[in-house]
């Protein structure tokens, strides 16, 4: 099957979602990067020159997601953060999932969580 001559990217078809918290407000350029820890295969290689090639079983990676100042998910995020941070055993660990619904990628993770607080700026116009 061949890919079509003309096709259609729409970022208002790519739906992000923490637990029930449904990301909105993006800000102009890179709204969602995905970056993975690791590489999916390592390599060893003898002291006589084979090499080895060693799977990696770490799956985890690290989201980013650029919201503006404005964004009403902000204050719910926040709200998780805050709540994981105060309450013992993971009271911030929710799913997570990327769909672009253009029909090309999908990614899950059963338990995730806020990592950091974002930077914050305060400028003439709203920013992230």
């Amino acid at each position: 099957m061949s890919t079509p001559r003309f096709t259609h990217y729409d970022f208002s078809q790519v739906t992000a979602a923490f637990g029930p918290i449904i990301m909105d407000g993006y800000q102009n350029g890179e709204g969602i990067t995905i970056e993975h820890a690791t590489d999916a295969f390592t390599k060893v290689v003898g002291i006589d020159g084979k090499v080895t090639r060693n799977k990696v079983l770490d799956r985890s990676a690290r989201i980013t997601i650029k919201l503006l100042a404005t964004s009403a998910a902000n204050d719910l995020l926040s709200a998780v953060y805050i709540a994981d941070r105060a309450a013992p055993n993971g009271a911030g660990v929710a799913p997570f999932i990327i769909v672009d619904q253009n029909g090309r990628s999908k990614f899950a993770a059963a338990e995730a969580w806020i990592a950091r607080a974002p930077e914050v700026s305060f400028d003439q116009e709203a920013s992230v």
